[in-house]
């Protein structure tokens, strides 16, 4: 169970159990080569020389894998059954003139939901910070929309800045902050206490920003002076409730990240490619 590998169960002094997700091991995920070996949605013809699709579909075991169904006109109905039987999560026409448009599509959407099924655990236990926005619809859509725009493969709840990392194929990041406008009042009377500028006060009382500084706890301090419009982001609600505030940043603005130690999809591709026609 990859959701034990990431959590710690502890006992609270009224003897309840409380889990806590370790964030940290989640992120180490981002050094592992082998990390893109793990199937998330299948693409399958049902016109096949010895079986046909639905057989296939049907010998496919673990129930969280996305099945993306390839069909001639005749199959339709086929397909529509299979549908409604939950044998396949979509079914697309082979002769439809954007299948690739629709295919990109399906695959983006079915990866999402394939990583909501499987973090399940993991929203629960992170239901009242970050984790919280994957299952809400409103967020669920622009951010669905964020990943198609910039065809980014991958991403990584992140805590400290509390966001979302994400990787496009060749490994070049994004980061969406997610804050809250709580935290942006702590940040605003941090740095006034700080005596910062009248400038960066007002960007940052006024709603439409946030504010996320290289400190250990994201805070303006005095040392922060020389570069601050480099740490204030142009940001949006991120929900119906408009309590918290978005931003999307490119590259990550993430000092602890090691980009150079990540391989990227299409390098993964690359290896997979040449160790298989090593073998043929």
């Amino acid at each position: 169970d990859r959701f034990n590998e990431f959590t710690n169960i502890s006992l609270l002094d009224d003897m309840e159990e409380r889990v806590f997700v370790d964030l940290n091991k989640l992120h180490r995920l981002l050094y592992d080569n082998n990390r893109f070996s793990q199937i998330s949605v299948v693409i399958i013809d049902y016109d096949m020389p010895e079986m046909n699709g639905i057989e296939v579909c049907k010998r496919i075991r673990n129930p969280e894998i996305k099945k993306i169904l390839l069909t001639g006109k005749a199959d339709e109905k086929i397909a529509v059954a299979a549908f409604n039987a939950g044998l396949i999560h979509q079914y697309i026409r082979k002769s439809n003139s954007e299948v690739d448009v629709l295919l990109n599509q399906a695959i983006t959407k079915l990866q999402l939901e394939y990583f909501m099924d499987i973090t399940k655990p993991i929203q629960i236990v992170l239901a009242d910070s970050t984790g919280s926005f994957l299952s809400d619809k409103t967020f669920n859509s622009a951010f669905s929309a964020l990943l198609t725009d910039n065809k980014y493969i991958e991403f990584y709840l992140w805590e400290q800045p509390r966001g979302i990392l994400m990787l496009d194929a060749q490994a070049k990041t994004g980061f969406l902050f997610i804050l809250s406008k709580e935290g942006m009042k702590t940040q605003l009377e941090i740095a006034q206490a700080c005596d910062a500028p009248a400038e960066l006060l007002q960007l940052i009382n006024d709603g439409n920003h946030l504010a996320w500084f290289p400190t250990t706890d994201g805070y303006y301090t005095k040392d922060c002076l020389r570069d601050w419009r480099k740490h204030i982001y142009q940001a949006n609600t991120a929900r119906d409730d408009e309590k918290f505030l978005c931003s999307f940043v490119k590259p990550a603005p993430l000092p602890a990240l090691a980009s150079a130690r990540i391989q990227s999809f299409n390098t993964y591709l690359e290896i997979f490619d040449t160790e298989n026609t090593m073998t043929k």
